[in-house]
C-alpha cells in the first residue's frame, strides 16, 4: 500500500479533526454554532474512516 492510496481519507480526517477543535473552542467560549462544527467535523472523521476501511479491504 502507498501513501497516495490514502491521501484523500487523511486530508478528510485531519479537516474533520480541525473542525471538532474549532467546535470544542466555540462551546467553551459559548459562542455560536459549536455543536455544529463538532457535528461536521465528526461525520467527516467518519466518512473517512469508511474510505480508509474501504480502501484496506480492495488491497487484498
Amino acid at each position: 500500500m502507498k501513501f497516495q492510496d490514502f491521501k484523500t481519507p487523511l486530508l478528510i480526517l485531519i479537516l474533520g479533526s480541525a473542525l471538532v477543535i474549532i467546535g470544542a473552542v466555540f462551546k467553551v467560549l459559548d459562542w455560536p454554532y459549536g455543536n455544529l462544527f463538532m457535528m461536521i467535523g465528526g461525520v467527516c472523521e467518519v466518512i473517512a474512516a469508511v474510505l480508509v476501511i474501504r480502501q484496506l479491504l480492495k488491497s487484498k
